[in-house]
């Protein structure tokens, strides 16, 4: 066994969905424990693994701890069976592990050196340059109250974070530990736990406490609470942006985020809909006063438009913001690692019923020739009529033109695979799509395996149902839903297909980010190393359209809302001026993809403001070059074939897949950037084609 860098334990107290306590301990104090009868040669190695072979000093190869108890004798009569490692969690003493006496020597070592032991993490720049930022720093000089972590996703905003809380100093009296809270989805508490276990701890110990959004409500208001008071800690909160509305609910978390003792922000996007979302974030940031009262932050955005010159000075002096784009900081690896990209819209009209029960769900009441109808649905953020767009009736998914579409090119040649569908919903969405999938794979007597992912998928199930996915050939389309949108990395995949238009071009990445990543097609031929994405625009049907169907349509609503349609108004022009009443005449899908580009253009101000007071361009190439000098990999270039050099230029090392594995631990890239590269980057050009069904729109890049 290879010797790792350092010796830390991390312990586990509690871990359920909403909340997990940790406490993470460097060069830990050991006791151990055996009974008369565990056998000598097992125990001779545990021994060893302690002590150097003169049994002067308390190391093994290069591990290091503060003391290790081991007594020459068995232990008590109460301990009867087995051998006990215990380590000293501050007041506490926690099991680190129990061999029984079956245990053999060599097996006892390999646990040990599992659960003791941990490598040295190599960070890449940007990280690098915060750590350093932090080095050494009094958390409780208070002469920085907030940080903006403003990083595009998946450029390692998680492990910086981390290694920040390492370079400063400890946060208790004689400094030796810390307490950390962090606030983030439910979803991401394991990963959070996981990352956490494989980050170095310097020196002493920090208690972790990891909570879910609402966990954290419920938790902290109250300061006599379990977890004591938020302003003994320090907080990381990920996804920042999920508190960047300041409703009447948002206001009392905001302000009890700002009496922590530091406060961490991490994102990818600040602002996500609308420029009034940049209060929130400057609120968090304690930018806009000096007081310290619970209530003191701006929230009139049309106030703050005319201080933005001042503001912009006042975050330039604290020094609060760090922006990184790992695409213009190192686009040169990116170019090398991560896969091409295709994009294609396909817009696909509704049936005749579906686009009635679409208008009749607009609204509590609807007039449609002479009646008006009262249907009291709710279409709270078009929840109902986006998800009707999918499918009218989730009992019946073979009547809808999108289900049978995608269903139909999962199972053609036209896109290759393997294939991940995802959708919003799930019983109008991933749902009807498997049933449509059983009837359509049974009728054309194939086999197809298939998984699923959603909100009910348990952790351990998901996990599972990942890691089958990432073996290759075993998982032929994966069906995900907002459950898995964050957190999973899937490798290889062909085609992913996104049933609806998201609420902002945020969503839109977050969701395309999980099947293209950083060195997610390494494995595969360079042919295949390219994701193509569908996107499913429902469009309403032609005037044509609509009366080829015009018996079914006047059947279905007679029999649904009781009325004479035949002889009292023509359903179909009815139906067509429904249609035109609306604005430009859009489905939700329609609109979504066209004012996702509005409001980006409405962001843009406020987050330039951010990009320039946090810009460390400078400060990470130097770290490059830094890292560089001491031979450390941060960037690969070429295409590893051949040898030499060629036109006067060294021929740089291509990074292996081992090395890919431990950058894509940390990274999670978005989608790649549609802009194509200079010439002298990528000889593809971009292409348009037509859709299959009305027309549709591709387009071709490589970041």
């Amino acid at each position: 066994m290879p010797p790792k860098k350092f010796s830390q334990f991390t312990c586990v107290h509690v871990k359920s969905a909403n909340r997990a306590e940790i406490t993470r301990v460097a060069k830990p104090a050991i006791k151990i424990e055996y009974a008369a009868g565990f056998p000598t040669a097992t125990r001779d190695a545990v021994r060893e693994f302690f002590f150097d072979k003169d049994k002067k000093s308390v190391a093994s190869a290069s591990l290091e701890w503060e003391s290790v108890t081991f007594p020459d004798r068995a232990g008590s009569r109460l301990f009867t069976e087995g051998l006990r490692v215990t380590c000293q969690c501050g007041a506490v003493w926690e099991t680190v592990i129990h061999f029984d006496n079956s245990v053999k020597p060599e097996q006892a070592k390999k646990r040990l050196y599992d659960r003791l032991t941990q490598k040295v993490v190599q960070l890449l720049p940007q990280q690098e340059v915060l750590r350093d930022e932090f080095k050494d720093y009094d958390w409780t000089s208070r002469k920085r109250r907030a940080y903006l972590l403003y990083w595009t996703m998946g450029s390692g905003k998680t492990r910086a974070a981390l290694a920040a809380l390492e370079a400063a100093q400890h946060t208790s009296k004689n400094k030796d530990w810390s307490r950390v809270l962090i606030v983030c989805s439910n979803t991401l508490i394991g990963n959070w736990m996981k990352t956490i276990e494989e980050s170095p701890q310097g020196s002493g110990y920090t208690k972790f406490v990891i909570v879910g959004y609402n966990e954290f409500r419920n938790s902290f208001h109250d300061t006599r609470g379990t977890l004591g008071d938020i302003k003994n800690y320090i907080v990381i909160v990920d996804e920042a942006h999920y508190y960047r509305n300041l409703t009447p609910m948002m206001l009392p978390d905001v302000a009890l985020l700002r009496r922590a003792m530091f406060l961490f922000l991490l994102t990818g996007t600040p602002l996500q809909n609308e420029p009034d979302e940049i209060c929130a974030m400057l609120a968090l940031l304690q930018c806009c006063s000096d007081d310290d009262a619970a209530n003191d932050f701006e929230c009139d955005p049309v106030a703050l438009v005319k201080r933005r010159a001042a503001i912009e000075k006042k975050l330039t002096a604290q020094h609060s913001v760090y922006y990184y784009d790992p695409a213009v900081y190192d686009s040169e690896r990116f170019a090398q690692h991560y896969p091409a990209t295709e994009e294609h819209v396909e817009r696909v009209p509704m049936s005749a019923i579906q686009s009635l029960e679409y208008m009749m769900s607009l609204r509590a009441s609807t007039t449609i020739g002479p009646y008006t109808i009262q249907t009291a649905r709710c279409n709270s953020y078009d929840s109902l009529t986006r998800a009707i767009s999918n499918v009218a009736d989730p009992d019946k998914p073979e009547e809808s033109p999108k289900i049978r579409h995608v269903v139909r090119n999962v199972l053609g040649e036209k896109y290759p695979g393997p294939h991940v569908i995802f959708s919003h919903y799930r019983d109008r969405g991933i749902h009807a799509i498997d049933a449509h999938m059983d009837q359509q794979t049974k009728k054309h007597k194939k086999t197809l395996k298939r998984a699923t992912i959603s909100g009910s998928t348990e952790g351990r199930e998901r996990d599972d149902i990942v890691a089958a996915y990432n073996a290759g050939n075993k998982t032929d389309a994966l069906s995900l839903t907002d459950a898995a949108r964050e957190g999973i990395d899937l490798m290889g995949t062909g085609t992913m297909h996104v049933m609806e238009s998201a609420q902002n071009l945020h969503s839109e990445n977050q969701t395309m980010s999980r099947v293209a990543r950083f060195g997610s097609h390494a494995k595969l031929p360079a042919d295949q190393q390219k994701v193509v994405f569908v996107k499913y625009h429902s469009v309403f049907p032609s005037a044509a359209a609509l009366e080829k169907q015009r018996k079914e349509l006047e059947d279905y609503f007679e029999k649904k809302y009781k009325l004479k349609a035949r002889g009292e108004f023509d359903i179909v022009a009815a139906l067509v001026r429904l249609f035109k009443q609306l604005e430009n005449g859009e489905t939700v899908d329609e609109r979504y993809a066209r004012t996702n580009l509005e409001k980006a253009k409405l962001l843009t101000p406020w987050l330039d403001l951010l990009k320039r007071v946090g810009d460390r361009k400078a400060a990470v190439v130097a770290a490059v070059k830094r890292l560089e000098a001491a031979g450390v990999a941060t960037s690969a270039g070429g295409s590893g074939g051949g040898a030499g050099t060629k036109g006067g230029k060294k021929k740089r090392k291509t990074l292996t897949l081992e090395e890919l594995e431990e950058i894509r631990k940390s990274l999670v890239i978005a989608k790649a950037d549609p802009t194509p590269l200079p010439p002298s980057s990528s000889k593809k050009k971009r292409k348009r084609e037509e859709g299959e069904v009305v027309g549709g729109e591709a387009k071709k890049s490589k970041t």
